[in-house]
């Protein structure tokens, strides 16, 4: 929340906040460094109004504030799309074409999709490794449902 105050100042007064306001929120963010160089990405953004707005309809509930938060017709930026989830194979294979940066690699690797045999050697992995019991099933948990 220290972006908010850094952003709208921190002796704004909340009852007056309006959407120009967390437009101004959103401009100002979006320029903001993200990962790998890039920029803040929109879904950034829209989590952390996500927690604004948690903590907004909590000030609705003791009178604080009187209505929702002004948050409707919002512009955000375009965000780039993803790699698509890719095997092991299919993104040594780009990366040995070549001509891809350190960030272009490391993005395609955000998007590895390990195959079962890979899953179940990376679990005899962690069998073979973890100090805790509970640790291997933190691990079949994650692998088995996409968890992250």
């Amino acid at each position: 929340m220290s972006d908010v105050t850094h952003i709208l100042g921190a002796k704004i007064r909340i009852r007056s906040l309006q959407l120009d306001d967390l437009q101004c929120y959103v401009e100002v963010r979006s320029r903001e460094p993200g990962l790998r160089g890039r920029t803040l990405s929109a879904s950034t953004i829209k989590r952390e109004l996500t927690t604004l707005t948690t903590v907004w309809n909590w000030a609705i509930g003791t009178d604080i504030v009187r209505h929702p938060l002004p948050k409707k017709r919002l512009h955000f930026p375009k965000t780039a799309e993803k790699p698509r989830f890719q095997t092991w194979d299919e993104i040594e294979r780009k990366i040995k074409r070549g001509g891809l940066t350190e960030n272009e690699e490391a993005e395609l690797w955000d998007c590895l999709f390990l195959t079962n045999d890979q899953i179940h050697q990376f679990l005899a992995d962690v069998t073979s490794r973890a100090r805790h019991d509970f640790i291997y099933l933190l691990f079949v948990f994650a692998a088995h449902t996409g968890a992250r």
